[in-house]
């Protein structure tokens, strides 16, 4: 139950009252998917994600992918591996 409560526990953030409704809807799908994973197992999820949101002429913010990164990641390490991949990301794909 504690981890079910600490995957939910996003929704409860204000910043996400700001964003539009397909971003919501994204990051929703990449928790679902990628939360407390290696980035290797990830990978394809953001890459997806990051597809859907240029079709829908979108991108995540700076603001945005830190707080998407402090979501998914449980410790500093996979949030390091996942910002750069993140990064990667939006660079080449």
């Amino acid at each position: 139950m504690e981890s079910n409560q600490r995957n939910d526990a996003w929704i409860h953030n204000p910043e996400l009252k700001k964003l539009h409704p397909k971003k919501i809807e994204i990051i929703s799908e990449l928790i679902e998917n990628c939360q407390d994973k290696p980035i290797a197992q990830s990978i394809s999820y953001l890459i997806k994600a990051n597809a859907r949101l240029k079709a829908a002429g979108l991108s995540f913010s700076e603001d945005e992918t830190t707080m998407l990164m402090r979501i998914m990641s449980k410790d500093e390490k996979t949030r390091e591996e996942m910002q750069h991949a993140l990064d990667y990301l939006k660079k080449h794909v």
